[in-house]
């Protein structure tokens, strides 16, 4: 079960990676969840990195996450005067 929440987490990180996303056509001689697993571990490792370092992440849509941010700001806002 955790690993099929932490897959769906990380789908997104595959779609936005260039790395990930040519990771996973590498299929000759693997099987799904062998790669599945791999795309996992990566990700959890270039989140550790990203966070360590303090750093965003190197294939971020900037357009997106300025949006999500000003629509978090204002999520944090609304819970602060509650």
């Amino acid at each position: 079960m955790s690993f099929e929440i932490l897959l769906q987490s990380v789908n997104h990180l595959v779609d936005g990676n260039p790395h990930l996303l040519a990771y996973t056509e590498r299929k000759n001689g693997k099987s799904k969840n062998k790669i599945r697993a791999t795309i996992v571990a990566r990700s959890i490792r270039q989140v550790f990195y990203m966070l360590k370092n303090r750093e965003e992440n190197r294939f971020i849509n900037l357009v997106s996450y300025k949006t999500k941010k000003r629509h978090m700001e204002k999520i944090l806002e609304t819970q602060k005067s509650a």
